[in-house]
């Protein structure tokens, strides 16, 4: 019995992995975004905090953005483009949720920083 077919018979593990999925590709998102242009607070400057863990989380987040959107094409009539978009726009939205959370107060005061910024 393959993935596909399992998923299909149970429907709250596949809602579940759904969920998770999203919420750890939009953190892994937001980690990239913070990690690339903001830096890690604490950590001395060097190779791995400033190139590899962005660059890893973003991986991260592509990847899992590659298996929501295979998991709601298979479902499906649409191909996998509009899904891979859709999980996309989903994931993005959650990484500036994310952010919200995390900032709070200061959120408009660093958005306008990284908006200067590039």
């Amino acid at each position: 019995m393959n993935l596909d077919h399992y998923l299909a018979h149970h429907s709250r593990l596949r809602l579940l992995l759904l969920l998770v999925g999203f919420m750890v590709a939009s953190l892994a998102l937001y980690l990239a975004v913070a990690a690339g242009f903001i830096g890690v607070p604490g950590a001395l400057p060097n190779v791995f905090w400033d190139r590899v863990f962005p660059a890893l989380s973003l991986v991260t987040a592509v990847a899992i953005d590659f298996c929501i959107a295979w998991l709601l094409a298979s479902r499906s009539n649409r191909s996998f483009g509009p899904r891979f978009l859709q999980a996309s726009a989903v994931i993005i939205s959650g990484a500036v949720l994310t952010s919200l959370a995390v900032m709070r107060e200061h959120w408009l005061e660093m958005t306008r920083e990284l908006v200067r910024r590039i």
